[in-house]
C-alpha cells in the first residue's frame, strides 16, 4: 500500500447545490484520465442510466472534466480494472440496493483497495452512505456493514434540522458517531482528517448527543 486516497462523501444535491463540491473534485483529479462513473444505486426504471449519464457529464463538464465512463455492471471488475481512472464518482439512490450490487460482486474489496492504494472516490447520497460503518435496513431496522472507510462513522445524507430527533435515536442504539451531511454540502477524508466542502456545514453527533461541526475546508486540498 503507498498511500491512502481521498473520498469526497456528499450529502446530496441538485447541480447548482454540487457545484462547489464537484469544483473540489475536478481541482483533485488528473483530468488527461477518465472518470469512472458507476450508477447502480439509481433505479433505471425510474431514470435511465443513459440519462443519468448525460447529466454527470453535463456537470462535469463545467468543472473542467471532459472524459466519463459509466460501468452499469461490476460483476467481473477487480482492482486492476480501476487503474486507467483518475478517480471513480459514485452517484445517489437506493443505498441497500448500491450496496447489496457491490458486495454481491465483491467489487467493495476493489473500491477498499483502489482507496487504500492512493484513488479517489466521490460518492453523492447513496454514493456516499455505504462508505459509513453501517446502514440501517429500512424493513427490519437492523444494521447491515458498509464498506467503514471512515473509521467507524456512519453517514445520514439530505440531513435537516428536524431529522435531530431520529438520529439521536439511532446513534444511541448503534453507539458509534453518524456524520451529518445536508444537500449542498460534503466531507473530504484523507484517511486522518475531515474537512467540510460545499456552501453548508456538515456534523458529527456522537452518542451522547452531542452535536459538534467538522473543520472547515481550507484553499489548500
Amino acid at each position: 500500500m503507498s498511500k491512502v486516497g481521498a473520498l469526497i462523501l456528499s450529502g446530496g444535491g441538485n447541480a447548482e447545490q454540487s457545484h462547489v463540491i464537484n469544483l473540489h473534485f475536478a481541482e483533485l483529479i488528473n483530468k488527461q484520465k477518465p472518470v469512472l462513473y458507476i450508477p447502480l444505486a439509481g433505479d433505471p426504471q425510474v431514470r435511465t442510466y443513459k440519462e443519468s449519464y448525460d447529466y454527470i457529464v453535463q456537470a462535469f463538464q463545467e468543472v473542467g472534466i471532459k472524459e466519463i465512463v459509466m460501468w452499469t455492471d461490476v460483476s467481473r471488475k477487480s482492482r486492476q480494472d480501476l487503474e486507467p481512472f483518475s478517480a471513480i464518482y459514485i452517484s445517489g439512490g437506493d443505498s441497500q440496493r448500491l450496496l447489496h450490487i457491490i458486495k454481491e460482486a465483491d467489487f467493495d474489496e476493489a473500491l477498499i483497495e483502489y482507496f487504500q492504494d492512493g484513488g479517489i472516490i466521490y460518492g453523492q447520497s447513496a454514493g456516499a452512505i455505504i462508505f459509513g460503518k453501517e446502514i440501517t435496513h429500512f424493513k427490519s431496522g437492523h444494521p447491515v456493514a458498509g464498506l467503514n472507510l471512515i473509521e467507524d462513522r456512519s453517514i445520514w445524507c439530505h440531513y435537516k434540522h428536524k431529522d435531530d430527533q431520529a438520529i439521536h435515536k439511532r446513534v444511541k442504539r448503534l453507539r458509534h458517531p453518524i456524520l451529518l451531511l445536508p444537500d449542498g454540502n460534503a466531507i473530504h477524508w484523507n484517511g486522518e482528517h475531515m474537512r467540510s466542502i460545499g456552501t453548508r456545514s456538515s456534523f458529527l453527533v456522537d452518542e451522547f448527543g452531542k452535536k459538534e461541526p467538522t473543520e472547515e475546508v481550507e484553499d489548500e486540498v
